[in-house]
């Protein structure tokens, strides 16, 4: 390749050696101008790492409020799920006494009528009027309480 011959992309003209200085120019900058884009070049590649610092440092702060936000959340989450079944086992048991108590008075009243049907017998468990959460087995034909003594019918 001689010297004349045209460059690529370059029009029709200029030299080997002039399309060599263009490629090359830092090269053949005075030293001076070369320090002074060295010097230009450290400064924006510091402040580059520097904003990537920022941001990344941004990102984390972000990241861990978040995270704890999360976990802060998932804690009450949990909290409440405990609050909803402490309060579920209560309505439950509150119901099972209700059935209880409605057993117990049915098999209340469906004895009794058995007592009246057969005739009052000593070996009859009887319940008192006053007391009647208290069954009691009758001393004597008189059908006494025993708590209080008192004849019932």
């Amino acid at each position: 390749m001689n010297r004349h011959t045209p460059v690529a992309g370059r029009g029709n003209g200029g030299t080997v050696h002039r399309e060599q200085a263009r490629k090359c120019h830092a090269k053949h900058l005075r030293k001076a101008d070369r320090e002074a884009l060295k010097v230009r070049w450290a400064r924006i590649r510091r402040k580059r790492a520097n904003t990537r610092d920022k941001q990344h440092i941004k990102r984390r702060t972000a990241a861990r409020l978040e995270y704890r936000y999360r976990r802060d959340n998932t804690v009450r989450k949990k909290e409440r799920k405990k609050e909803r079944k402490k309060e579920r086992k209560k309505e439950r048991k509150k119901e099972r006494k209700k059935e209880r108590k409605k057993k117990r008075k049915e098999e209340m009243q469906s004895s009794q009528r058995h007592r009246r049907s057969t005739g009052a017998c000593s070996q009859v468990k009887t319940l008192c009027r006053h007391h009647p959460q208290e069954p009691r087995w009758s001393p004597s034909r008189n059908r006494q309480c025993k708590i209080t003594w008192s004849i019932w019918e």
